[in-house]
């Protein structure tokens, strides 16, 4: 009836000693955090659980803590760390690892690692960019023909070792050499942005927007077909880079190069659909104009029975421009547009 719920108000009542009753057949309990020995004979018997105390005398309330350490450790592990990742990493400098399963550091409710942390004491890590890279770093070694120095100092047959992060492997296939590329450069959205960004696990890349033109089926990217985002084992088809956008594998020096000389226009290299249309020409560049034209004539040689207004002729805008493209996407008819890739970027233009 509401009348047995702390210690007072048992005496009051000459309530059953919950102490005293198997774990088994406790309902429920309650947990107090005011740490004070007055106020925890007043309100309640056990501790909260998240002021990691000390080993209490009384088995109900060990019993409680272990039930309350085992449910964190369930909640934690499916939705925010999956396998308890932080309850291993501080195994060993838990007092009691059986009961608390390294959730606590030691006694205290200071030593407790919370499931987030405090904004004001251990704010959220912003969005990791890649470090400034020494451009003038040189290895004390050179490699034999055929491997790659790594930024390690360290020969490997695999080309995509030698590549530093922040950067895209482009492995050396038909005749095309291994090209280490910025996430932030090759594909970019209708507005210039870049459609991926820096991966933290390491030199590859992820999607860096929403925005539909960096899906491939969407066919934005005139020499380049398939599905999925644009980021990902999607092969840029370049023989060089321009300034800041990516550096070359050797087996005599490290890759290396300076990210600050990126410019808006050379880093977006891979040619877009609203390129093709002779009405975006004047807004472009010499070179971008020329590199769009290789393309829409690469295009309409390749994929003119698909895509009759591959070279942009007729179509009002950019939407109608990747609705003809799209008429190419298929098995048989990927082909066409991925015989461009290489016309379609300026990367390429010597």
């Amino acid at each position: 009836q509401g009348q047995c719920r702390d210690r007072a108000s048992s005496e009051q009542q000459n309530c059953a000693n919950c102490q005293l009753t198997l774990p088994e057949d406790i309902v429920a309990g309650r947990m107090h955090n005011n740490v004070d020995t007055t106020e925890l004979e007043v309100t309640g018997v056990c501790e909260k659980a998240y002021n990691c105390p000390a080993e209490d005398t009384s088995s109900i309330c060990e019993h409680m803590y272990t039930e309350w350490f085992a449910k964190r450790e369930t909640y934690e592990t499916v939705h925010f760390h999956k396998g308890g990742r932080r309850a291993e990493k501080n195994e060993g400098k838990s007092p009691k690892p059986g009961r608390d399963k390294g959730f606590c550091h030691g006694t205290g409710k200071e030593s407790y690692q919370k499931l987030l942390p405090d904004k004001t004491t251990d704010p959220t890590p912003k969005k990791k960019e890649p470090e400034p890279m020494d451009t003038s770093f040189s290895c004390p070694n050179t490699c034999e023909p055929g491997q790659y120095l790594t930024p390690d100092c360290v020969c490997s047959s695999d080309e995509c070792d030698a590549c530093p992060e922040g950067t895209r492997c482009q492995p050396k296939k038909d005749g095309q050499p291994p090209m280490c590329i910025d996430c932030n450069c090759g594909f970019c959205d209708y507005d210039g942005n870049a459609c991926c960004s820096m991966n933290a696990r390491g030199n590859n890349c992820k999607s860096n927007t929403n925005k539909k033109e960096c899906i491939m089926q969407n066919a934005y990217f005139p020499g380049w077909a398939g599905t999925g985002n644009v980021c990902s084992g999607v092969e840029v088809s370049a023989t060089a880079t321009p300034n800041g956008c990516g550096c070359q594998p050797s087996e005599a020096t490290p890759c290396t190069y300076d990210r600050s000389l990126q410019n808006e226009e050379d880093k977006c290299f891979v040619t877009r659909a609203h390129e093709l249309l002779t009405s975006s020409h004047d807004s472009m560049s010499p070179q971008a104009v020329t590199v769009a034209s290789n393309c829409r004539d690469c295009l309409v040689a390749s994929c003119g029975e698909h895509c009759p207004g591959a070279g942009g002729v007729g179509q009002a805008d950019v939407h109608a421009m990747q609705k003809c493209l799209g008429q190419t996407i298929g098995k048989k008819k990927d082909a066409c547009r991925q015989a461009c890739a290489a016309s379609c970027n300026h990367a390429n233009l010597s």
